[in-house]
């Protein structure tokens, strides 16, 4: 696999990411606005919090093991 197909894959991971946040996102908004109260809509907010608490706290954390 050469540089550019890493680069590539990469890219993809990325923007994938931020399509998945987007989506739990809009779903959890959606059961707080509406006062939808059940296990599924708890648990679909913690996937969403935990996604994106993992996003932000990524590349500090990488910058700090010096992978990065």
């Amino acid at each position: 696999m050469t540089e550019k197909d890493k680069s590539l894959l990469e890219l993809m991971r990325g923007m994938w990411r931020i399509v998945l946040l987007a989506m739990l996102g809009i779903g959890t908004a959606a059961w707080i606005v509406t006062g939808i109260d059940s296990e599924w809509a708890a648990w679909w907010m913690r996937i969403f919090f935990g996604g994106a608490a993992e996003w932000i706290l990524e590349r500090p954390v990488l910058k700090a093991v010096g992978k990065a």
